[in-house]
């Protein structure tokens, strides 16, 4: 299938139809409703064309910015080493916020700030497969997902973000409607869960919403009902009428067929025949935003193999498993990031090129391993392609004051040496 082909036929009935604006980004449901047309036949429904403006590069995110109309941000985590050993901190690695957004007959055109101008990002923060495409009108290219290229080939519908999963629980019936298309319950149990427990996910941004999701609601009832009751948050439009003078209603769902039982505080509901297990609070320590949650429901729980690859190191990428790799170097990688700072250098390698760049590093400076270690926690370590004699030399110089000693036994634990020893 040829996507780029296929979003070009797209773009054109837009332009025949309504024109485009001179400048700005194309993106979500009017180009991929049309490219949906164009391979299953079924009638697209264009309610209005997004077309999203980058205004300024800000360089801080504000989760209390009263002006933006909604933000969006993705975490990463970062080694941190204090007096109690290694920990690990979350800080906002790149995001967006709605300055605007006003009608222009069939545009909606939507201003934005953000700290990066990759009009991709913008795609990425979209939560049902079948909208993650946009058109970059001043660079004449188009953007999609893996996951959209996936919703074209089978035309099944996937949640792709939860981070709004009251409004993404009745956008994706609205959808499975208007496209025509198959949607799983599964869905409506990740909802169900992430709904139920918002409050343990730093990235779920919004927990209600106003009329125009209501309307939908009562429009897809005898469907949604099976799922969720709607409630009034008659509190909360007490709070903002006296704090904002707003006479906004306010609407939530509550979960009614997959609920999650009470039993400890961070427990996972029990799914029936998709059911999630029951995780230990080190596990769900690592998968407590939205992303990492969906990214393991998706392709971790199920597969025990890699689920003990997982465990090793927290992975959130399909494609970060690129090998088969023994118990051993399991076990040394486990290690290496429960004792040092290493996976800061890390991270955006694949599985085999992290376990050759560990390996590799640990062969050639085997006679003294606190070098391979002091490497790998050196801040913004690059792997040189290849490593001579004065190479080497250059290597263990730039990390001489990290490596006068190791009073906490960094490589001892690393390399397992307590145990080896016992083994003799």
């Amino acid at each position: 299938m040829n996507i780029e082909s296929l979003c070009r036929s797209a773009l054109q009935i837009i332009k025949d139809t309504w024109g485009i604006p001179k400048t700005g980004f194309i993106a979500g449901g009017s180009i991929a409703n049309i490219a949906w047309e164009l391979v299953s036949g079924k009638k697209a429904v264009v309610n209005d064309i997004d077309v999203f403006i980058f205004r300024n590069k800000i360089d801080k995110f504000s989760n209390v910015d009263r002006d933006s109309l909604y933000r969006y941000k993705v975490d990463d985590i970062k080694a941190y080493e204090d007096y109690t050993g290694i920990n690990w901190s979350t800080y906002t690695k790149n995001f967006y916020s709605i300055a605007s957004s006003e009608k222009d007959g069939i545009f909606n055109i939507i201003e934005y700030d953000s700290n990066i101008e990759d009009p991709k990002f913008i795609i990425d923060s979209f939560d049902i497969n079948c909208t993650a495409v946009g058109y970059s009108i001043d660079e004449d290219k188009f953007y999609w997902t893996k996951e959209f290229e996936n919703f074209l080939k089978t035309g099944e519908l996937k949640i792709v973000n939860l981070t709004t999963p009251s409004h993404t629980a009745i956008r994706i019936i609205k959808k499975s409607d208007e496209l025509g298309c198959e949607l799983d319950e599964f869905e409506y149990k990740i909802l169900s869960y992430v709904i139920s427990n918002s409050y343990y996910f730093s990235d779920v941004s919004k927990r209600m919403f106003k009329e125009r999701y209501y309307e939908i609601f009562e429009k897809y009832s005898d469907k949604l009902s099976n799922y969720f009751n709607i409630v009034r948050c008659l509190d909360d439009e007490m709070y903002i009428k006296t704090m904002f003078n707003s006479d906004d209603k306010l609407y939530k769902l509550i979960p009614v067929k997959y609920v999650k039982e009470e039993k400890v505080l961070f427990d996972v509901i029990n799914m029936v025949d998709k059911g999630f297990e029951y995780w230990s609070d080190s596990d769900i320590t690592s998968i407590q935003t939205c992303k990492n949650f969906l990214f393991y429901i998706r392709n971790v729980y199920e597969n025990e193999e890699i689920k003990k690859i997982w465990k090793s190191y927290n992975f959130n990428t399909e494609d970060y498993i690129d090998c088969q790799p023994s118990k051993e170097d399991l076990d040394l990688l486990k290690r290496l990031v429960e004792n040092t700072r290493a996976i800061n250098s890390l991270n955006g390698y694949t599985l085999s090129e992290q376990l050759n760049i560990i390996k590799t590093l640990f062969n050639e400076f085997s006679d003294d391993p606190i070098i391979a270690i002091s490497l790998l926690e050196k801040e913004g370590f690059k792997m040189p392609d290849i490593i001579d004699d004065s190479e080497k030399l250059l290597l263990e110089l730039s990390v001489r004051k990290e490596i006068v000693n190791d009073t906490k036994g960094k490589v001892r634990k690393v390399l397992n040496l307590e145990n080896k020893i016992k083994e003799i």
